[in-house]
């Protein structure tokens, strides 16, 4: 079991690269066929979708009575975006600018609502006029894009300089239709990639005797988060800047608020012990605050600034394996 289990995680790895390629392409297409920016295709369309993992892992854990587990989950995940998805995604494209106005009150925000749920738990518990709180914080958000234009005007260029506007509707919609079908073949790829990363990564976990609350930041954060990360590093590869921030930055604010205020609401989540989260909580913080610095002191994330935070995680694992 050992032997399959290690089998499907690296099989899996190597089918997490080849969807997030898929979903680059297929993404920038639909993008350009609608006359979106990069920023909102990757914030809207693909955050959401590669949060479908956090949101079935939320919904199940609610449902069987260990919503901590999904708090445990998100924490892990969120951590992930704010350092190592973020770290190699600039490391690729050797630095993330922040030059809009707007992008950076994104980033400010995001940082607020990967904070918010801890703010909301002084009290030990994720209640449901907590979640209820967190869902209104969400939609308020989402309101508060959709007012600001700018996301909705930067086309994608390289693409848009290929003779595109030179073809018919007829042939640009087909090619949107062949775009849309690659993206959900490659969604399916990808979640059932993270599937089988998680399986086997709590496989292990249980062998070594792991606790849950450890498995949901630490192991189950992990899986569910290699999808953003993954699909991050590919956009860099391609040089889509914008969608390295509208991923990470859209699912951030999606699982912080709307899958764990869906949680709370089902299932009230109930801390009797905060030891487990000590570590991720002190790790989430510093992270928030290295990337508010980084972003505003000179409105980009530098390679050096990077590996800051590729280091911060190392010692955020390096933490969670000791602490077991």
């Amino acid at each position: 079991m050992a032997l399959f289990h290690a089998s499907v995680f690296l099989l899996s790895s190597i089918m997490l690269a080849i969807a997030g390629d898929w979903l680059v392409q297929s993404l920038s297409r639909i993008a350009r066929y609608f006359g979106w920016s990069e920023f909102t295709a990757a914030f809207f369309i693909m955050s959401v979708a590669v949060s479908v993992p956090e949101l079935f892992i939320g919904l199940t854990a609610a449902f069987q009575g260990i919503p901590e587990l999904s708090f445990g989950n998100i924490v892990g995940a969120n951590i992930i975006h704010l350092t190592l998805a973020l770290a190699l995604a600039t490391i690729v494209l050797g630095e993330l600018k922040f030059e809009s106005s707007n992008v950076r009150t994104s980033a400010d925000f995001t940082i607020f609502f990967a904070l918010f749920p801890f703010l909301l738990m002084i009290d030990g518990a994720l209640s449901r006029v907590d979640g209820v709180i967190l869902i209104s914080s969400f939609f308020i958000y989402i309101i508060w894009v959709f007012s600001k234009r700018e996301r909705f005007s930067q086309f994608y260029k390289p693409l848009a300089m290929d003779g595109y506007h030179a073809l018919s509707h007829l042939e640009k919609f087909r090619q949107a239709m062949r775009a849309i079908g690659m993206f959900s073949v490659g969604m399916g790829v990808l979640l059932l990639s993270a599937q089988g990363i998680v399986s086997s990564a709590t496989y292990f976990a249980n062998i070594f005797h792991v606790p849950l609350v450890a498995v949901g930041v630490f192991v189950v954060g992990l899986g569910t988060a290699l999808p953003e990360t993954y699909f991050a590093v590919s956009a860099a590869r391609r040089g889509n800047a914008w969608m390295v921030v509208g991923n990470l930055l859209g699912a951030t604010v999606f699982t912080a608020s709307f899958v764990l205020g869906l949680v709370a609401f089902l299932e009230p989540i109930v801390i009797t012990n905060f030891a487990p989260f000590v570590i991720a909580r002190a790790f989430l913080i510093m992270s928030a605050i290295a990337i508010l610095l980084f972003s505003r002191s000179d409105e980009k994330i530098t390679s050096r600034e990077a590996f800051v935070l590729l280091m911060m995680y190392a010692l955020f694992a390096a933490a969670q394996v000791l602490a077991w």
